[in-house]
């Protein structure tokens, strides 16, 4: 079965016509290519109302919106695994700077003009070594585990050395004390 378009006035078959219920045999009086126009102009018109429209009918519809999502990355789960990789890949330098600013953002509520300000305020090195990190990479962000509060930033043997004690200041200066200590010839071996 076919139908004139109203726009383009050409005769099609009606699958090239979207489904409408009320329309003339259950179909649009506009073909496809005519309608993806017809929006296309109304959008540039209102660019406004587009965004509008969309984030009122997402909120309306947000519960089924939410569940269709998530039972099509259930079902997808095998091609967003291999898209994912796929991105990194291409994208590894971007990526790598998209995760660090989000670590910075989630976990420690910074910014990355907060991160460079801290970093020009010790002189791009380490608090506790006054050295810079290792192979030119940034410093890690060291905070208080008890409040999560950032107290500065270290190098990675810094960092580590704090991670590894647990933050106890009674191991540190413990092992500052078994440091300061003389060498002690142990089994014979020497």
């Amino acid at each position: 079965m076919e139908r004139e378009c109203t726009r383009c006035k050409e005769t099609k078959t009606l699958d090239n016509f979207y489904p409408l219920k009320l329309g003339k045999y259950g179909r649009s009086s506009t073909c496809k290519p005519c309608q993806i126009i017809k929006v296309k102009e109304w959008c540039d018109k209102n660019p406004g109302r587009k965004k509008l429209n969309r984030k009122n009918w997402y909120h309306k519809n947000k519960e089924s919106e939410k569940a269709k999502i998530k039972k099509w990355r259930h079902d997808n789960a095998a091609y967003l695994k291999e898209h994912h990789s796929a991105y990194v890949k291409r994208n590894h330098v971007r990526y790598a700077k998209y995760r660090w600013l989000r670590v910075l953002r989630e976990q420690y509520g910074m910014t990355e003009q907060n991160y460079e300000e801290m970093y020009r305020y010790q002189n791009g090195v380490c608090a506790i070594c006054s050295k810079p990190n290792l192979n030119g990479t940034k410093l890690h962000v060291d905070h208080d585990h008890a409040t999560n509060k950032v107290r500065s930033l270290l190098c990675q043997h810094c960092n580590m050395v704090l991670g590894h004690s647990k933050e106890s200041v009674d191991v540190l200066l413990s092992a500052a004390d078994y440091i300061r200590k003389p060498a002690v010839v142990q089994g014979g071996v020497q």
